[in-house]
C-alpha cells in the first residue's frame, strides 16, 4: 500500500493540508498518511509547532509528499520563519542516500521552488536522477494564498481521482487561481512518462525511466512572446484602489451557470463541487506537440464564443497564458528550446473591478483543440443592507502591523509592495479581503473588515 505525507509549514492556515490529507486517506487509508505541523480537521496553525526539516528528511520513506509553506528561490522552505531550511540541499543529501527510497511524487505549495534554470537543473539532476522521484510539482514564481490553495487542492484530487496525471491535475487545478500561470511540473519525458499518475490512483502506467538517459522536461505556464490576438474585457491585476464596496457578496441560490458542452465531446465529466454544481470537462491529456500561440488561443476563443454569453465575455476579467515545455539539461547548461504546446483562456467574475477569486470559466487547448473546460461561474449579488468597506490605499507599515496583530507573527511580512482587494469565497458568500505581498514575495490575506475597524 502506498504511503503519503502532508506537512504544514509557516503559512497561517492548514485548509489545503486537510484537503490533501483527506484525498490521500481515501486511497491509502488513514494509517498510511502521515501529518506534520497541523491537527487533522483544524485549519488553525500553531506557528510554534509547524513542520520542520526533520519532517522533510523523513519524506524519503513515503511515496507522496505535499508540503505547504512560504518559500523562496534559493530554494528554501518555511522561508522567513524560525524553522527555515534549504530544501534543495536537504533533498540532495537526505532523499538521495538510496536509490530504493520509495518517494515518487513531491508537491510544493510554496513560492519559487522551481524558479530559474539553475534550480530546475539541480532538482532534476541532483535529486530526481539520484533517487526514485518521478515527478515534482510546484511554482516557478509566486504560489497562491492560503484560501485559494485549499480550492486548488480540492480541484487537484477531483482530477487525479478521475485517472489524470500529476501534470494534468496540477496544471488544471491551478488554472482556477488568478496566479494560475505560475505552476510548474518536472517529470521524465518520452513513452508517456510525462503522464505519470500518483501511486495508487487510477489511470495508465508507463515504463520506468532510465535515470541516466531519459530526458526530464519542465512543463509550465508562461506568457508567450509570439504575436497573439488581443483579448476583450478587463485585465487581470487592474483592481480599483479606492471606493466603498460591499463587505460580502451572496452566491445566488441557483448553482453554477450551465454550459452546453455537447460539441466539446468530453471524455470525462467531473463535478468538483456537488453543492454548487461546478463542472470540469476533460477531453484528453496535452499532446505535447508544438503549436503557435495564435492557433492554440483560437481553439479557446472559438469555444468561448460558442458557449459563453456575450455579457460575460465583455464584463469579465480576462486572462490568457500559454503552456510551454523545455528539456532540463545538466547544471551550467541552458534549458532546451522552449516550445509552446497549448494555451489557457480564463474569464473571472468581478464586482465593480474587484476579482472574485476562483469564480471563473477556463478553457485549455493543445495543438489539436480544446483539452479541458472548467466551469466554476457562480452567480453572485450584493446582499441587501450589507456592510460596506472603504478600500485602504495606504501601503505602509501600518498595514504590516495589522497583519502581525491578526496573526501574532511579527516576522510574517517585511516591507509591503502590494495591497490588492479580492473577493474570496467563504461558504455561500464571497468576502472582501486584502491580498498583501511583501518584498520577499510572501503573501497573506487579511479580512477587510478587520482593517476597517482599526
Amino acid at each position: 500500500m502506498p504511503t503519503g505525507g502532508v506537512a504544514q509549514g509557516n503559512t497561517t492556515n492548514a485548509s489545503d493540508c486537510n484537503v490533501f490529507y483527506n484525498g490521500l486517506k481515501t486511497r491509502y487509508g488513514a494509517s498510511n498518511v502521515y501529518t506534520a505541523g497541523f491537527t487533522v480537521g483544524s485549519d488553525t496553525v500553531n506557528m510554534s509547532s509547524i513542520a520542520s526539516v526533520t519532517n522533510f528528511r523523513a519524506a524519503k520513506n513515503l511515496h507522496v509528499l505535499y508540503w505547504s509553506s512560504h518559500g523562496n528561490s534559493y530554494p528554501k522552505l518555511n522561508y522567513g520563519g524560525p524553522k527555515e531550511f534549504k530544501s534543495g540541499e536537504v533533498a540532495y543529501v537526505d532523499w538521495c542516500d538510496s536509490l530504493t527510497n520509495p518517494l515518487k511524487v513531491a508537491i510544493f505549495a510554496a513560492c519559487y521552488q522551481f524558479n530559474g534554470n539553475t534550480n530546475r537543473s539541480r532538482w532534476a539532476n541532483n535529486v530526481m536522477r539520484r533517487c526514485d522521484l518521478r515527478v515534482m510539482a510546484g511554482y516557478h514564481e509566486k504560489g497562491p494564498t492560503h484560501q485559494i490553495d485549499r480550492d486548488i487542492a480540492t480541484e487537484y484530487f477531483s482530477l487525479a481521482n478521475g485517472g489524470n496525471s500529476v501534470w494534468y491535475s496540477w496544471e488544471h487545478a491551478n488554472a482556477i487561481s488568478s496566479k494560475g500561470k505560475d505552476w510548474l511540473v518536472l517529470v521524465y519525458h518520452g513513452d508517456g512518462r510525462q503522464y505519470y499518475r500518483m501511486p495508487g490512483f487510477p489511470g495508465n502506467t508507463y515504463p520506468d525511466p532510465n535515470r541516466n538517459t531519459t530526458p526530464i522536461y519542465r512543463y509550465a505556464g508562461t506568457i508567450s512572446n509570439q504575436e497573439v490576438p488581443k483579448t476583450s474585457g478587463a485585465s487581470l491585476g487592474s483592481s480599483p484602489t479606492s471606493g466603498s464596496f460591499p463587505y460580502m457578496l451572496e452566491i445566488d441560490s441557483s448553482p453554477c451557470k450551465m454550459l452546453d458542452v455537447d460539441k466539446l465531446n468530453p471524455s470525462v465529466t467531473i463535478c468538483t463541487d456537488a453543492e454548487m454544481n461546478t463542472m470540469f470537462y476533460g477531453v484528453r491529456e496535452n499532446s505535447a506537440t508544438e503549436v503557435s500561440a495564435r492557433v492554440a488561443r483560437s481553439h479557446n476563443s472559438d469555444l468561448f464564443d460558442a458557449l459563453v454569453d456575450k455579457e460575460i465575455l465583455e464584463a469579465g476579467i480576462v486572462d490568457v497564458y500559454e503552456t510551454a515545455m523545455a528539456e532540463v539539461l545538466q547544471e551550467g547548461e541552458k534549458e532546451g528550446p522552449e516550445r509552446i504546446i497549448g494555451s489557457t483562456r480564463r474569464i473571472f467574475q468581478q464586482y465593480e473591478g474587484i476579482l472574485l477569486e476562483g469564480n471563473c470559466i477556463v478553457s485549455s487547448s493543445d495543438a489539436n483543440g480544446v483539452i479541458a473546460l472548467n466551469n466554476r461561474w457562480l452567480r453572485t449579488k450584493a446582499i441587501k443592507g450589507s456592510d460596506h468597506v472603504d478600500l485602504v490605499t495606504d501601503e505602509s507599515v501600518a498595514l504590516k502591523d495589522m497583519v502581525n496583530k491578526k496573526t501574532g507573527n511579527a516576522d510574517l511580512l517585511s516591507d509591503l509592495v502590494s495591497v490588492q482587494p479580492l473577493y474570496v469565497r467563504n461558504g455561500n458568500n464571497y468576502v472582501l479581503q486584502y491580498e498583501l505581498e511583501d518584498v520577499t514575495g510572501r503573501r497573506v490575506l487579511l479580512d477587510s473588515k478587520f482593517v476597517d475597524r482599526l
